[in-house]
């Protein structure tokens, strides 16, 4: 990244490589344990095409955050801002994408284990039906973390000193960053969810060997 090198590119491959390492590590080579990688993968990506798209179509150039905006100055300044600002989208989802993942896959895994005449179908609602649980405390988790991080933009927008309309901070990138990284971290989230419980329903119902 310091060398100019594409930030995004070299955030998927590293988390590709992290979860590969970690997540056998903390849970075990399984069945449920690669079903959980899978899902976390094809989850990560499609976070990463989402916040792709939402920062071109609200033309975010990152330099909302004034560590981000220093960085242009002196030697840093060959690293492309917004794949940086994106870096750091997928970076803080990784970790809750792989709490889902693994859960959601043990939840579906145990389903089958108590009911095993389950089919694929009653599988699938039966795990999504827990998971839409899990997923509404993570994303809770997820925004609290964000607006805990942004708790001066907050301030600022609330205080309004110069009464500005509130579609004007609205727009300003300070706002619009921390607004992005929620949305597009919570869409991951929850796309994640009938990733792992489809996945999971069908290898565990057609007792597929992974």
């Amino acid at each position: 990244i310091l060398s100019g090198k594409d930030p995004l590119t070299i955030t998927l491959t590293g988390s590709v490589f992290i979860l590969l390492t970690t997540t056998y590590l903390a849970h075990g080579v399984s069945k449920k344990t690669t079903i959980a990688l899978l899902s976390t993968l094809i989850s990560l990506f499609l976070t990463a095409a989402f916040a792709i798209f939402a920062i071109n179509l609200n033309h975010i150039t990152g330099l909302g955050n004034e560590d981000l905006f220093m960085l242009q100055i002196g030697p840093t300044s060959v690293i492309n801002i917004k794949g940086l600002f994106l870096s750091g989208i997928i970076i803080t989802t990784l970790g809750a994408l792989n709490d889902i993942t693994t859960s959601q896959s043990t939840a579906v895994f145990e389903l089958k284990q108590l009911e095993p005449k389950l089919k694929f179908l009653s599988l699938f609602e039966k795990g999504f039906n827990i998971g839409k649980e899990h997923i509404a405390s993570l994303i809770n988790t997820l925004i609290l973390a964000y607006a805990g991080s942004a708790f001066a933009v907050f301030i600022f927008f609330v205080l309004n000193p110069s009464n500005l309309p509130y579609w004007v901070i609205i727009n300003n990138e300070v706002v619009a960053d921390e607004v992005i990284k929620i949305i597009a971290g919570s869409m991951g989230l929850l796309l994640s969810v009938p990733i792992v419980t489809a996945i999971a329903a069908y290898v565990f119902s057609k007792k597929i060997k992974i």
